[in-house]
């Protein structure tokens, strides 16, 4: 892998971190409806967790890509699969 080819995945790689589920999402979405976040998603699984070591720090979260994170906040409906 070239240089440029390792900068553009490590581009990738922080668009993919600035997807991680926001603190308060949840709060966010239903202040603007109620129940749609749990409806969208009804739980957030222990074994969807993204795992990611950078540097010798392990960090682990749920994503929520920026469509579904758009959908749910601005569209105000269910998330269309």
């Amino acid at each position: 892998m070239g240089k440029q080819e390792e900068e553009t995945e490590l581009g990738h790689l922080e668009e993919e971190l600035e997807e991680e589920v926001e603190e308060g999402l949840e709060e966010k979405v239903e202040k603007k409806k109620s129940e749609l976040f749990r409806k969208c998603i009804p739980r957030l699984k222990p074994e969807t967790l993204v795992k990611l070591d950078i540097d010798g720090k392990v960090t682990a979260h749920h994503y929520i890509c920026h469509a579904c994170k758009d959908h749910m906040l601005n569209k105000l409906s269910l998330i269309p699969l």
